[in-house]
């Protein structure tokens, strides 16, 4: 339950007597674990909407614009598209196929 450094420094406050400054060394390296490890959970966040909206984004183009400008490229007679073009049409038309 609890990690080798606290019962160690326990048992070593205990010993010499000064388990009042033992406790007090735990009680602030845990305050510090904290609060990076919120930190670290802070910087996180930023990049998960980023990358959610970006989803988001890209799911609404193949879902919703894609096929819209897949009748504009139909209509175009003897049109040859790029690669790319092609395979965002194929993506585009499989998430809305299935």
């Amino acid at each position: 339950m609890f990690s080798t450094v606290f019962v160690s420094l326990v048992a070593a406050g205990e010993v010499s007597g000064t388990l009042d400054n033992s406790l007090e060394r735990l009680a602030f390296q845990q305050e510090k674990d904290a609060e990076i490890l919120g930190k670290i959970r802070g910087a996180l966040v930023y990049p998960l909407v980023v990358v959610g909206v970006m989803l988001a984004v890209i799911g609404f183009m193949l879902v919703g614009v894609l096929p819209q400008v897949k009748v504009l490229y139909d209509s175009l007679p003897g049109a040859e598209l790029p690669l790319i073009t092609k395979v965002l049409l194929w993506m585009s038309n499989t998430l809305v196929t299935y």
